[in-house]
């Protein structure tokens, strides 16, 4: 029975992969979505996957909570702690009880390759660190989206962003009330933990491979974006 599990198809698959599996799971936001795509051929170490369907009416339809342990129940029976496989909750705070928070936490916590990552209140103050020299002092959703909206005006698209993640990683460490504490208190001023999710990526890809990526793709792809957006608009 052991031979025959050892060589099984599951079995040399693990043992032959030469990457590691980084599963990203936002819980709804077309903008998350939208930011992690790029992330996905970034190096041949790592394989970026991103659980989310925005359009799906029975996530719509449950809480952000439920929808996310749901998924997460489907997990691959390939991910493997063993090559370095890593499952990533990237959630925000605004329009979600404490108590909710901590149940996500608490479901995912026994199992060593699963963190639960947040932005206090939404994805937003992580956007604005790639464009800010300081933190923000607490402040509503909306208003995180206003000062954005502001401040890049209006070139806000993830590839907008990207070339300066370096900022965001740095600026969203410095300004993280507690590093030591998955969920900090959500009074105090605006945070986002997504700079441990960029970390791991940068730590798990080669340096060459990550400058790269910001040096040559982001640039080609936000040319093709650009050029893109002109055509369509000269169509109009």
């Amino acid at each position: 029975m052991s031979k025959r599990n050892k060589y099984s198809k599951e079995g040399i698959h693990r043992q032959s992969r030469k990457y590691s599996m980084i599963w990203i799971y936002p819980e709804g936001s077309k903008r998350e979505v939208d930011y992690f795509e790029y992330f996905k051929n970034i190096s041949s170490r790592i394989k970026v996957v991103i659980n989310n369907d925005t359009n799906n009416e029975q996530q719509k339809n449950r809480s952000a909570n439920k929808w996310l342990l749901d998924q997460y129940a489907k997990k691959p029976k390939t991910i493997d702690k063993a090559v370095g496989d890593s499952v990533w909750f990237v959630i925000d705070v605004d329009r979600k009880s404490k108590e909710d928070i901590y149940d996500l936490q608490t479901n995912v916590k026994d199992d060593k390759i699963a963190e639960v990552i947040i932005s206090n209140p939404c994805l937003e103050i992580w956007l604005l660190y790639h464009c800010q020299d300081e933190n923000i002092p607490k402040s509503s959703c909306q208003a995180l989206k206003n000062t954005l909206q502001e401040i890049t005006n209006g070139k806000n698209h993830p590839l907008d962003l990207l070339p300066r993640i370096n900022n965001a990683v740095k600026l969203a460490k410095e300004c993280d009330p507690n590093p030591n504490h998955f969920f900090p208190n959500p009074d105090s001023a605006c945070y986002s933990k997504v700079y441990r999710l960029i970390e791991h990526i940068k730590a798990n890809s080669t340096t060459e491979e990550f400058n790269v990526f910001l040096e040559k793709t982001l640039p080609k792809k936000l040319a093709e974006y650009r050029q893109k957006n002109t055509s369509k608009n000269s169509g109009n």
